[in-house]
């Protein structure tokens, strides 16, 4: 927004008078009657017309070209009143707050700005020669059908007459009965007035209804809810000018803090019902006709300069075969531009476009950008690619609504047609590792032999990742960006555990209306050196100091060292390096601000809280309103105007129902997180045999809980009975021993451990699925015609009597069978020998599984080195120490990156150990491990020794392991910030004492009883259990945009006497900056969300130094656990807070 305040210094020190202490409320609720729309119009217009002091004589003129007919006297008289300060000149604040007051009014207040403009001696009665220049004005004026020398009423001619002096009331009485005081008014019109749209409009579509569809012309939707309510503000059926009708419509008074009524002049064009979810210039598919109008190009040009808002959908008119039709359904593209196969960047670009038109149409879009010769659209389809030829017409494609393409810059490379590949990092390289179930920044240092060296940001060390486990190591979402590439997009160093206040800093630094009353200097005639709980201005002026480098600087970033200094100074417990809550910062930054800006005079402190003892509703109402104008008056600030809000709170004794009311002010809200302080929460990671395998879940239980009920919380979170798992304490990826728990205190791990939960097979039949069968099935009469190879039978050998056999072959009558010896042997028999029988029909088994963990390792110094995950293998002990490699084998495969596997690879070593990393195989005290059977041996000795004997497999080439990261599950509640927000306001039993009978035991509720128009939500992660204090890392939904807040306003407004209506935008909010919390409660880091909006809407993220502009799913990137401080604007800021906070640069050319 610039300044209305020039270059000059004297310009600057007289532009704007501040308002007397006990006009501001009445300025203020002045000024809330303009619209953002109508604001903008007027800071356009005061642009055109102002001098580097603001808008003289000359530029009056300029401004009302109307006037030029008028005489002098007539055009300097209404000048004086624009002109409040008697300056000689209009500034930006005189020029709202006589529009706002005189032309968005009520008619009496039009009368009144008429009757003054004619008042030229200033004696607030109109002499012989006034009356007469009046009433040769409005003759002028007026309609063809008033003839003032037909009415027997002209109070004109009756005072002239009687040579009597006119005064205003008298004037007002007969004016508003007899004038139509918009056409009058109309040479003074800076904004339309609600007539002069709806005939501005109404000739637009008249024009637009006789000239009829044209090809090619362009006409706009809108929603029919908002025209419906334009409609209804401007009379639109009323075929006359009927002034009178209109005033019956309450007026639009858009105070902070009320909502509008039906009738008012509507909010912002808002056509976010229309839009697809997905893309933002696509309209929805299952719109119907009564949602939405459409309506021609240039009245939706004015309606958007009147009002503003969105979003924008253009259409064309196109010929379909004999007929003209408006496209409401154009072709969208999802472009993302590459050249040399290479993205340049990661932010595809949207577009719409006829489908009538052709795919050169779309590459002629990209030119204005591009300078290339050669480009090539290709479409994806998931796996498949197509060049789309330039000549082909978009309708004459087989396309998805919004498709996705890729713009290939110069000559097509054969890479474009297949996925650029992600995975490859090179030095410097901005990355994300995985660590302790966290996703980190920071930067790729080195690249050795066999792991990745990542600069860690903000802990100021190096992390070591395994090639092997480069699934840890990922591009972010993110491009680093700097201020060469956004305005304004400057990180702040950290000179010393200083991220709590850079986060805090960028924040303000994106706070609407602040960021430039700071950066532009404003601030400095609001600086109140009397007050003593000020900083006479020293904090204020390092942050305007800070803000001017950030926006005006060119630097990638800046060292906030003389901030930082200031502030510790006057805060003394911020000096040093400790590390400090950012709320806590912030509450202090806001707090020093309002007292340096404050506009009282005296030196009284002022409590922040009211109290009342059994108030009746009047009384609240009256105290309430009384304590808001002082904040909002003369003992507030720019900053209470902006943050500040107002809580009640009602304190009611259990005993004896005393009452005690509060009302409070506040600059941020903290609010609690819905948390059950009696749970106690268990991590356990799941190893499962489905798709998805490794799930670390974080589960809660009540304090008194028992084992059936960890056991329903993990078949509940896992789909899997907790009779089908064996649980392990992995410590560093190494456990000897597997278990199953007989009490909840077995499930809880060690401070260096984790728990793992391994899915495994009990059930005799389906460990028959890997192959080998043990248990007796009824064989049919026929069963020696359908032998086949593979099937497992009882043999008769002479040497070992009734022994297991495999059929390896069948010739004719003749079947050659393995017996299942230990040294194997083959044995041909006749098909129809007695010798052999159904299986288990002679023989018998001992049914039992053996379940081993199975551990991943790889060469270190002194020992082995564990990683990756655990697992484990459930076999039956009828199988063979043969069959047992290839189970182990078949896991190795599905871990190994490559997509062959070669058992024979001298990449891995399979060794059984015990728990002291001894040979489990031999008794020698020094063997390193024997090699592993591959014989036909049954598996007992296995069965029996089992306990404390686990598997090793020694990796000679780690990298080929594919390393697994595990999904992060939390067992919390999902909780939205709307349950935080009813949280906050439900009733609660407080310890305090009560003044009237010493009971205590107290019920607290506490309402929202106002809203600012920006708030600071703090999310209370930090509570105390009584012993020491813990963080709560649940996941809390918050909307980017519309939050609304009118639910739990609702009844506090209606206690207030505030009127509600269908129309809620006034507690609507959007998102524009999220300060982040990553660590514990003893160490962390914070970093920093924002929206910039210099351009185009983009989020940023500040990580001190670094700045990031975020791509991909922006909801996934911003809404997550560590979210800490949320910053919101209200939809539809006070207009006094736009006026009292704007500055205009003075227009020099």
């Amino acid at each position: 927004m610039g300044s209305c305040i020039g270059s000059k210094s004297k310009a600057r020190e007289k532009s704007t008078v501040v308002p007397k202490k006990t006009n501001i409320i009445e300025y203020n609720t002045k000024l809330d009657r303009l619209g953002s729309a109508q604001l903008e119009l007027l800071k356009s217009k005061f642009r055109e017309a102002q001098t580097d002091s603001g808008i003289d004589l000359k530029g009056f003129k300029k401004l009302l070209p109307l006037l030029k007919d008028l005489p002098e006297e007539i055009i300097k008289s209404s000048f004086k009143i624009f002109d409040i300060d008697s300056f000689g000149y209009i500034s930006w604040y005189n020029l709202c707050l006589t529009v706002s007051q005189y032309f968005v009014g009520h008619r009496d207040e039009k009368c009144k700005f008429l009757f003054k403009t004619f008042d030229l001696k200033n004696t607030e009665k109109l002499d012989t020669e006034e009356i007469k220049l009046l009433q040769n004005y409005c003759e002028n004026f007026l309609r063809e059908d008033i003839d003032f020398s037909k009415n027997n009423e002209n109070l004109f001619e009756n005072c002239i007459n009687q040579k009597k002096l006119l005064g205003f009331q008298e004037f007002r009485t007969w004016a508003l009965e007899n004038l139509e005081l918009h056409l009058i008014l109309q040479p003074f019109e800076i904004i339309p007035s609600p007539i002069s749209e709806r005939e501005v409009i109404k000739t637009l579509f008249a024009e637009a209804e006789k000239n009829g569809l044209k090809e090619g012309d362009i006409w706009n939707v809108i929603s029919s809810r908002w025209l419906d309510a334009w409609k209804k503000y401007v009379n639109f059926s009323c075929e006359d000018h009927n002034e009178q009708e209109l005033e019956k419509i309450p007026s639009l008074r858009m105070i902070r803090s009320k909502s509008v009524v039906q009738g008012s002049r509507p909010i912002e064009i808002d056509n976010y019902d229309l839009q697809d979810p997905n893309c933002e210039l696509k309209l929805l598919d299952e719109l119907r006709g009564e949602h939405f109008k459409v309506i021609p190009n240039p009245a939706w040009k004015e309606l958007l300069s009147w009002y503003g808002g969105g979003p924008e959908f253009n259409r064309e008119v196109i010929s379909n075969y004999e007929n003209l039709e408006i496209e409401l359904y154009p072709q969208i593209f999802k472009v993302t531009v590459k050249k040399a196969g290479l993205s340049i960047n990661k932010k595809p670009n949207y577009i719409a476009i006829s489908k009538k038109k052709t795919i050169r149409d779309v590459l002629d879009i990209f030119k204005a950008n591009f300078i290339e010769d050669n480009m090539s659209l290709i479409l994806i389809d998931g796996e498949a690619r197509q060049l789309l030829n330039p000549q082909w017409r978009i309708e004459d494609i087989t396309l998805p609504s919004i498709s996705q393409c890729v713009l290939e810059l110069g000559e097509i490379r054969n890479s474009t047609l297949f996925e650029e590949d992600d995975n490859e990092f090179s030095i410097g390289d901005p990355v994300e590792y995985y660590d302790h179930g966290y996703w980190m920044s920071g930067t790729l240092n080195e690249i050795k032999n066999d792991e990745y060296i990542i600069g860690a940001g903000w802990m100021k060390k190096s992390v070591s990742i395994p090639h092997c486990e480069k699934c840890r190591i990922r591009k972010p979402n993110r491009i680093q960006v700097d201020n060469n590439a956004i305005k304004g997009a400057a990180g702040l160093n950290n000179i010393g555990n200083t991220c709590f206040m850079n986060s805090i800093l960028q924040a303000i630094r994106y706070t609407p209306l602040l960021n430039h009353f700071f950066s532009s200097q404003a601030h400095i005639k609001h600086i109140n050196l009397k007050n003593p709980n000020g900083s006479k201005g020293k904090i204020s002026a390092e942050l305007q100091l800070i803000l001017q480098e950030i926006l005006n600087g060119t630097e990638p970033s800046y060292r906030p060292i003389s901030f930082l200094n200031t502030f510790s100074q006057i805060y003394p417990e911020f000096q040093g390096y400790e590390q400090h809550d950012s709320h806590e910062f912030l509450r202090i930054l806001l707090d020093s601000l309002h007292e340096d800006l404050n506009r009282r005079t005296e030196n009284a402190e002022q409590s922040q809280i009211l109290s009342l003892n059994n108030p009746t509703l009047e009384e609240e109402k009256k105290v309430s309103q009384e304590q808001w104008e002082l904040l909002q008056g003369y003992r507030g600030s720019v900053i209470s105007d902006l943050c500040g809000g107002q809580t009640r709170n009602v304190l009611k004794c259990e005993k004896c129902e005393n009452i005690t009311t509060l009302f409070e002010m506040f600059m941020d809200l903290s609010i609690p997180l819905p948390n059950e302080q009696s749970e106690v929460p268990l991590k356990i990671v799941i190893v499962s045999k489905s798709p998805n395998p490794i799930v670390r879940f974080s589960i809660k239980l009540k304090k008194n809980s028992e084992i059936q009920d960890f056991f329903e919380k993990l078949q509940t979170f896992s789909g899997i009975s907790h009779q089908n798992f064996l649980f392990a304490h992995v410590n560093h990826c190494f456990s000897y021993e597997l278990f199953f728990p007989k009490s909840l205190q077995e499930c809880f791990a060690t401070e260096d451990s984790e728990i793992y939960a391994f899915e495994v097979v009990w059930d005799i039949e389906q460990a028959e699925n890997a192959g080998r069968f043990t248990l007796q099935r009824e064989a049919p009469v026929t069963w020696r015609q359908q032998l086949v190879r593979g099937q497992q039978v009882d043999v008769n050998s002479a040497e070992f009597g009734w022994i297991e056999g495999q059929i390896s072959d069948i010739r004719g009558m003749n079947v050659e069978i393995v017996l299942n010896t230990e040294i194997p042997s083959v044995a041909s028999f006749s098909r129809y020998d007695e010798s052999l029988s159904p299986l288990r029909s002679h023989t018998t088994n001992n049914n039992k599984m053996v379940h081993l963990l199975m551990l991943h390792s790889r060469k270190a110094i002194l020992a082995y080195d564990f990683f990756g995950i655990p697992q484990v293998i459930s076999i039956g002990n009828w199988y063979t120490w043969r069959d047992l490699r290839d189970q182990i084998e078949t896991l190795c495969k599905e871990v190994t990156i490559r997509t062959y596997f070669t058992p024979k690879s001298s990449n891995l070593s399979i060794y059984l150990f015990t728990k002291d990393m001894k040979c489990a195989l031999c008794s020698k005290e020094n063997c390193q491990g024997c090699e592993f059977p591959k014989n036909n041996g049954k598996l007992k000795w296995l069965e029996q020794n089992q306990r404390g004997v686990f598997i090793c497999i020694f990796w000679r080439n780690p990298e080929l392991y594919k390393f697994t990261i595990a999904k992060e599950i939390e067992d919390l509640a999902a909780l939205t910030i709307y349950q935080c927000l009813e949280k906050f306001t439900e009733t609660e039993t407080l310890e305090a004492k009560c003044e009237k009978c010493n009971f205590d035991k107290k019920q607290s509720q506490t309402e929202i009883w106002r809203v600012p128009d920006i708030l600071i939500i703090h999310l209370k992660r930090f509570s105390f259990n009584g012993r020491r204090f813990k963080k709560l890392t649940n996941l809390v939904t918050f909307p980017l945009t519309y939050l609304d807040l009118s639910s739990i306003m609702s009844i506090t407004e209606n206690k207030a006497g505030v009127t509600v209506s269908t129309a809620k935008e006034n507690y609507m909010y959007d998102l524009y900056a999220v300060v982040n919390h990553t660590g514990s409660v003893e160490a962390g880091h914070y970093t920093c969300f924002c929206l910039n909006t210099e351009n185009e809407k983009r989020w940023l993220y500040y990580d001190d130094n670094l700045v990031f502009e975020v791509t991909g799913d922006i909801e996934n990137e911003i809404v997550t656990s560590k979210a800490y401080i949320l910053f919101y604007r209200r939809q539809r800021f006070a207009s006094s807070n736009v006026v009292n906070l704007s500055a205009i640069e003075a227009n020099r050319s």
